[in-house]
């Protein structure tokens, strides 16, 4: 993938997202699957890992990525948000059910597997144990144990 500089992102128009550079992230991948299912065009910047990405929180108020961006638009960073704004940038082409009962299913599962205290948040907090609970763990596992709330109960 060819990254723009964050300050190119930042002051482009159009659908831009910034990942994770260098780490697996699957918040990310699925941002990007999202747009490129959808037919989407869009600018990359990367997020530096361990790194203070100073320009990107001033400017999205968020502290990691994906971060999503169209036009002058205020910068999104929930799962939930991506979904919709690629939803309605790319209706045809839907991933949100229309019938009502599947689409609270859909939801209600995505929530489960991406939200806060689901699937995906406590996968990684166990994909952090060994090295947490070790003693020796580096300080960038410390802080991202920190944020994401791990404890060894």
């Amino acid at each position: 993938m060819q990254y723009v500089s964050p300050s190119e992102l930042i002051n482009s128009d159009g659908l831009r997202i910034v990942l994770v550079h260098y780490m697996p992230s699957p918040w990310g991948q699925a941002a990007k699957a999202m747009m490129e299912y959808k037919g989407l065009s869009y600018k990359a910047a990367p997020w530096e890992g361990g790194a203070q990405n100073e320009e990107i929180v001033a400017w999205s108020g968020a502290n990691s990525a994906p971060v999503v961006a169209w036009n002058k638009e205020k910068p999104i960073y929930r799962w939930d948000d991506i979904l919709y704004l690629t939803e309605r940038l790319a209706p045809k082409k839907p991933l949100i059910p229309a019938g009502r009962e599947d689409r609270v299913l859909t939801l209600g599962l995505c929530h489960e597997i991406c939200g806060e205290l689901g699937l995906g948040w406590n996968r990684r907090l166990s994909m952090f144990a060994p090295a947490l609970t070790s003693g020796a763990a580096p300080e960038g596992f410390k802080k991202m144990g920190e944020k994401y709330g791990f404890s060894p109960e």
